[in-house]
């Protein structure tokens, strides 16, 4: 693994950290009302679990395609 790489991984895990404490929020009928602070979600709304995960294997899908392009060439 090089630089490259390890930089890549490294910003995979901030954003995936950065989506749970900031996960996507919905009214409990239904209706997104956007990101809140996993600290402040209750009160009539709940983390969208769906959405969340669809924006994690959007992100592991990002990782797997950057990873191999920064692989060393020799």
């Amino acid at each position: 693994m090089n630089r490259r790489q390890k930089g890549v991984l490294i910003g995979a895990v901030v954003v995936v950290l950065l989506m749970l404490f900031f996960p996507p929020v919905s009214e409990r009928s239904g209706y997104s009302v956007g990101y809140a602070s996993i600290f402040r979600v209750g009160y009539g709304n709940h983390v969208n679990t769906g959405l969340l995960l669809i924006q994690w294997v959007g992100v592991a899908i990002m990782v797997g395609l950057l990873y191999p392009i920064f692989r060393n060439n020799k």
